[in-house]
């Protein structure tokens, strides 16, 4: 079979297409090339190989490692004793009985393999793969598509006047997530006794396009903890919940948020420093951005501020205090987020970044700085402009960088820094002024899934390249779980 053309041709004869083989010609003087198609190796190499470099093997796509071909070809050990190269990226030939890649890729149309559920299409001659795979199909306990198992709940639908209902449920799910299609027809009613006396069903997300939820569709589910609708709450409150369904109700609904601007608040992680302290475009800020579709992101940041108001190297709050800094053309955004970061831990002094005691007004400390911001919230919050925004601290996240050490040290919960206090102590000192004050905090301490156990257990050293900066990994990371938190919000029955 012609590497380049894909027809078969006789090895007495020739090659199919010369011309198109030129490139090779300074490897071999009448270069035969094709793709891989014996069952055995030995069966082509023994047949058709007279002398060395006669015949040019192109290919060989289906195995991604020369171990995998080995192992393919188990019979024929003694062809692989000097195999070298990369299968799949190149031209092979023979060499004293042995194949041996010695060059670049023959100029070929690709020829593709189908797509699968798993697998992506891939070129049969060079291995190119394209797209992605189809992923899985169907809405029953095996996937329509290729029949294998893929979850342990089926779901029932119905079709009339161009939209579909959810119309049963079978089988078992804790956590479930409802589609908002159903072949190409949007879901928009969720039928009577659809989920009744699911008990194993802990919590559920409705597509924003359902309007209708019928009589007992979830009745008897009795270990249901959290409703999730993936619409606004004024639309969550035009939606006809049917009788029977009181206790579902009387659980409140998480309502999806539809941000558009962000203004973010912070040191120099928020600004973009990532792996070996250097800028980068894949930082949280703009991850947060693409995943959110933000119309406005408003990045604050700057290197070695702190949390502290008084600080030694210039506050985070320096620039918090003008208002401008979370406008755009005169309009308030709709999400302020404060980054705390681990400065006032790793940089305390005698003097600056301790603890302090609850409601004092001593801005060098935790306490009394924390008091100041959640008062300067407070303040903004009693404007109409800020009214509706949303202003956010966030506990700093852990890393494994300790300034008293001068390296990466260890950041489990009972390590001091020079106040004599530990990180943890400062988080739950920003947690308790902000919930005394009732500003919102988000404990990203915790919920960042950043965890320093023992440096045989922790995450810090995947996602904290140079130990305090994150990675492409860590900015991801923090993205993440705060998409996760602006995601919803709570409504009350």
């Amino acid at each position: 079979y012609c590497a380049v053309c894909g027809e078969t041709f006789s090895l007495e004869e020739g090659t199919c297409c010369e011309t198109e083989l030129t490139k090779a010609a300074d490897l071999w003087k009448e270069p035969i090339a094709f793709t891989w198609k014996s069952t055995k190796l030995s069966e082509v190499v023994n047949a058709n190989v007279s002398t060395t470099g006669e015949v040019v093997f192109y290919g060989a796509s289906k195995y991604n490692t020369t171990q995998e071909m080995k192992d393919a070809y188990a019979d024929d050990e003694t062809i692989f004793d000097s195999f070298t190269g990369e299968t799949g990226n190149g031209l092979w030939t023979v060499v004293d009985g042995k194949l041996t890649w010695v060059g670049s890729k023959v100029s070929h149309v690709h020829t593709f393999k189908d797509a699968t559920c798993t697998e992506a299409k891939v070129c049969l001659m060079c291995g190119h793969v394209e797209g992605e795979p189809l992923g899985h199909d169907g809405m029953g306990t095996n996937c329509d598509r290729c029949g294998t198992h893929i979850r342990d709940y089926a779901l029932l639908f119905a079709v009339e006047n161009g939209e579909a209902t959810l119309s049963g449920f079978e089988g078992v799910a804790n956590e479930l997530e409802l589609p908002s299609t159903y072949n190409g027809y949007a879901v928009t009613a969720i039928g009577d006794n659809a989920f009744a006396n699911c008990t194993s069903l802990t919590s559920v997300v409705i597509p924003g396009t359902v309007t209708t939820i019928g009589d007992n569709a979830f009745f008897g589910c009795t270990e249901l903890e959290a409703v999730y609708y993936g619409n606004t709450a004024d639309q969550w409150a035009l939606v006809s919940i049917g009788s029977g369904n009181e206790a579902f109700v009387g659980l409140g609904c998480y309502v999806e948020n539809q941000y558009s601007s962000v203004a973010f608040f912070g040191d120099s992680i928020t600004q973009g420093y990532g792996d070996k302290c250097q800028l980068t475009d894949n930082n949280y800020v703009n991850e947060l951005t693409e995943m959110m579709d933000l119309d406005v992101s408003i990045n604050n940041g700057l290197s070695s501020t702190t949390f502290c108001v008084s600080s030694l190297s210039g506050s985070v709050y320096d620039r918090f205090k003008y208002s401008s800094k979370f406008e755009q053309d005169g309009e308030a955004v709709e999400v302020v987020l404060i980054m705390a970061g681990v400065n006032d831990f790793n940089r305390a002094t005698e003097t600056h970044y301790g603890l302090g005691t609850f409601l004092c007004d001593d801005n060098r400390t935790i306490y009394g700085s924390a008091r100041t911001w959640c008062e300067k919230i407070l303040e903004y919050k009693s404007m109409a402009k800020y009214a509706n925004t949303r202003f956010i601290i966030c506990t700093p996240t852990i890393t494994s960088w300790n300034d008293s050490m001068g390296s990466r040290g260890d950041f489990s919960p009972t390590v001091t820094n020079l106040q004599g206090i530990t990180l943890r102590q400062m988080c739950e000192a920003m947690i308790e002024t902000c919930e005394y004050y009732g500003v919102e905090v988000f404990d990203m301490n915790i919920e960042s899934g950043i965890y320093w156990n023992s440096a045989e257990d922790n995450t810090v050293d995947i996602y904290f390249g140079d130990g305090i900066h994150p990675g492409d990994a860590g900015h991801y990371q923090i993205a993440t779980v705060l998409y996760n938190h602006l995601r919803y919000t709570y409504v009350e029955a």
